[in-house]
């Protein structure tokens, strides 16, 4: 089955500190080749929470592997970010605990985490089109909407 992201890149890092700087650099080039130059300053914010998040936690494991992935997958105005490590286990249990996710929450259109073959993947989506609910009628020009109803009628 073909991939509905005409656009994809990946990198496997290893959890250190210079892990988020790398996965900036393959961001930043991913999103300019990709023409999607428009979400680099989300996705840096996202990337960077994403991987600092998950090499927190790799290394609170030292009987797991020390590398992680980092994925980028585009289409259209649309971004996927997904970053993946060897831990199967959720944490934090609370999205308060975490002060990165709380940036992702508020920076994506989607977050999630899914099971992988080898542990989990912590998902963002990106874009730059407009949410649906502004896809409706325009506002009448002479003002807002509730001026048109006449006195007494609610």
């Amino acid at each position: 089955m073909a991939s509905p992201y005409p656009h994809s890149m990946g990198l496997t890092l290893p959890a250190s500190e210079t892990a988020s700087i790398k996965a900036r650099q393959l961001t930043y080039y991913a999103l300019m080749s990709w023409g999607l130059g428009r979400l680099y300053s989300d996705a840096r914010i996202i990337v960077t929470a994403l991987v600092d998040n998950t090499i927190k936690a790799v290394t609170l494991h030292e009987s797991v592997s020390s590398e992680i992935g980092l994925r980028l997958r585009a289409t259209g105005r649309s971004l996927m970010i997904e970053v993946e490590d060897p831990l199967a286990e959720w944490l934090p249990r609370r999205i308060d605990e975490a002060m990165e996710l709380r940036f992702i929450s508020v920076l994506s259109d989607d977050w999630d985490i899914r099971p992988s073959t080898t542990g989990k993947i912590v998902w963002a989506t990106l874009s730059d089109e407009p949410p649906t609910y502004l896809s409706g009628a325009p506002w009448p020009a002479s003002g807002e909407p509730w001026q048109e109803r006449k006195r007494g009628t609610g």
